[in-house]
């Protein structure tokens, strides 16, 4: 079996890994649009919802990420990694609720 030598095993293991994470983030990316999509032409408080959610999940990934490299940042960008991910995670948290119960005609 002829193999190639302009490329090694490590490089075509590197460029498939590559691959698959371009199409999960298409994926996400497709399921992420196609849910506004269908939330803002079903309510525009579901879509305020939906949006606020998907910011939500967003700080969370963004405070872990600041939680898993503290020691390899600065001080002053973890704080503001941090502070400004719990402000985000409070004000979609509530913007989640008030929507959701404008949504539902309770208030």
């Amino acid at each position: 079996m002829l193999r190639e030598k302009f490329a090694s095993e490590t490089d075509s293991n590197q460029s498939i890994e590559n691959i698959f994470i371009a199409f999960g983030y298409i994926v996400v990316t497709v399921i992420i649009v196609s849910l506004l999509y269908w939330s803002y032409n079903k309510n525009i408080f579901l879509f305020i919802t939906v949006l606020s959610c998907i910011t939500f999940i967003y700080s969370i990934v963004m405070m872990s990420i600041a939680l898993i490299n503290r020691d390899t940042i600065d001080n002053t960008t973890f704080k503001t990694l941090f502070g400004g991910s719990i402000f985000v995670m409070f004000f979609n948290f509530f913007m989640m609720i008030l929507f959701l119960l404008k949504y539902y005609q309770i208030l």
